[in-house]
């Protein structure tokens, strides 16, 4: 092919990145005829979808035998717009970035119905595998096919990374991923809403909350336009931490109570999601921790019953736990308390006995714990984890019947 020929290819192209892509193809194979060249052309295209892809994966895509696959594939290779990528093995490869997102997109604008089939192709062959990066991918094509059934999905991973013991830099290639499809522009409703929620819960525990709130307003907005109260609970909460960490107390704790109000009413429709109580404890966790900021009891008892789990099931509180009974003169109080050594739990025991009990002539500190306790007791059992990240939660202090809860006049509070 001489120059002539090669700048004609170019200049139809009509500095389209896409076509430009394409054009590669004319030119590495120009030995070749009209056909193959458009067939090694189908294949550049298939391959445009998934981040990386190898002979099976290519098969999967073009639904070929695993001869042609491998052939195309080394057609590929040979390819400016396509380099190796040995994080998926010695024999993976990818088509470059710029060059992936353009025929990514100019694809899904021009044959819509080639689009979806091919991104239906690349989860199918995914769906095999369960790998962290596998099931990122599969995730990925899905919001290509049916975006209400990825933004459940989404949520669903994106809970299981962050709560899991996957390493954080799978968290952050979801995160990455999500970002990219945002970046997109064609995600609408709640898939929108959870594209955009990962990726900014991933900053802000990266250290960027201060610098987010425009965006995490942005997701609010988004998430009550499209009538999604999951989504609008988890960004109240994202966007308390953000105002937290800024220093705004008050407005965070406005969002802490929306997001706990959110998720209080999704949990009395529907009991059995064990997600939604999750949220119904963290929400706790959060409004007790910019309460217990404020180190002043007042304030911690304004968080009052009215705001209490309505649950069957034990809820964990952090840093709070409530304590109280039914036969008690007082029926509810709130008490914190607070590790000030780092990564240090503590675990305190009264044994079941009323020989074992307080005396009423002994002061017993329990530091850094408190106990509220009876000379009358004759057993009482109190048993508290503690952190100063107020990440593990406290168990519920419980009397073992109604004659071991102290009486209201014989009650007292032994503090460190």
């Amino acid at each position: 092919m001489d120059f002539a020929e090669q700048l004609r290819i170019l200049q139809a192209a009509k500095d389209n990145p896409a076509l430009l892509a394409l054009a590669t193809v004319d030119l590495a194979h120009h030995a070749l005829c009209a056909a193959e060249r458009a067939r090694i052309k189908d294949a550049l295209l298939a391959a445009a979808i998934p981040h990386w892809y190898d002979r099976d994966f290519l098969a999967s895509l073009l639904e070929t035998t695993p001869e042609e696959s491998n052939r195309l594939l080394g057609q590929l290779r040979t390819l400016t717009v396509v380099e190796p990528f040995p994080a998926r093995g010695k024999h993976a490869v990818n088509v470059h970035e710029a060059a992936r997102l353009a025929l990514r997109e100019h694809l899904r604008a021009s044959n819509v119905p080639l689009w979806e089939a091919l991104s239906a192709r690349a989860r199918a062959h995914l769906l095999q595998r369960r790998e962290p990066h596998a099931r990122i991918e599969a995730l990925f094509h899905l919001f290509a096919t049916d975006q209400s059934a990825a933004a459940a999905e989404c949520d669903a991973l994106n809970r299981e990374f962050a709560y899991g013991t996957v390493a954080p830099e799978i968290r952050l290639a979801l995160a990455l991923a999500l970002r990219e499809l945002m970046t997109a522009g064609w995600l609408t409703g709640a898939a929108e809403v959870e594209a955009l929620l990962c990726p900014l819960q991933v900053r802000s525990e990266r250290g960027g909350a201060a610098h987010i709130e425009p965006d995490v307003r942005r997701l609010v907005a988004l998430a009550h336009t499209a009538s999604h109260p999951s989504g609008v609970g988890r960004a109240q909460c994202l966007l308390g931490d953000v105002l937290e960490a800024k220093g705004r107390g008050d407005d965070a704790l406005v969002s802490f109570r929306e997001y706990l109000a959110t998720f209080q009413r999704l949990a009395l429709a529907d009991p059995s999601n064990a997600d939604w109580q999750a949220d119904i404890a963290w929400a706790h966790s959060r409004i007790g921790g910019v309460l217990q900021a404020r180190a002043t009891l007042t304030t911690l008892l304004s968080h009052s019953a009215n705001t209490s789990p309505s649950f069957s099931t034990s809820h964990w509180l952090t840093p709070l736990t409530l304590v109280g009974s039914a036969n008690s003169p007082s029926p509810m109080a709130w008490w914190a308390a607070t590790c000030t050594k780092p990564k240090v739990a503590l675990t305190t025991r009264w044994p079941l006995s009323a020989n074992a009990s307080p005396s009423s002539s002994v002061s017993r500190w329990l530091t850094p714990l408190t106990l509220f306790g009876s000379a009358t007791s004759p057993s009482l059992i109190l048993e508290s984890a503690i952190s100063c990240k107020a990440k593990v939660a406290l168990t519920t202090l419980l009397s073992h019947s109604a004659k071991t809860w102290p009486s209201s006049g014989a009650s007292r509070w032994l503090t460190l």
